[in-house]
């Protein structure tokens, strides 16, 4: 799941509008809206203030560990891509990378380098 439904979906369970929720954060409404829709990864130190708001674990938005795992996982193309995908969205995340900067050839190198570690 991507950080911006996580983040949505925590609001809604703890009733929040983007608005109260924005304010909580000491940020703008749109800012939240952004991070929701994923149009912006929030900086570890943003990630790190909405844990707090939203009383959950900073590492809740960078892991699936609510998705059901088999330990002895064996890494399909499937399962690698989504590694991937997580793994781009918190190096995003930790670097403030925002998502239209993240290029097609960065993605291409990325994508690359991870798959050689497999």
């Amino acid at each position: 799941m991507e950080i911006g439904l996580k983040i949505k979906e925590l609001r809604m369970k703890k009733k929040l509008t983007p608005l109260q929720l924005s304010q909580k954060m000491g940020v703008t409404r749109d800012l939240v809206y952004q991070y929701e829709s994923n149009k912006t990864i929030p900086p570890i130190e943003k990630l790190e203030i909405l844990s707090k708001c939203l009383d959950v674990d900073v590492s809740y938005f960078v892991s699936d560990k609510n998705e059901k795992q088999n330990k002895s996982e064996t890494f399909t193309n499937a399962n690698i891509e989504e590694k991937l995908t997580q793994l781009k969205f918190y190096i995003m995340g930790k670097f403030g990378i925002k998502k239209e900067q993240w290029d097609e050839t960065l993605d291409e190198l990325f994508s690359a380098k991870f798959r050689q570690a497999f």
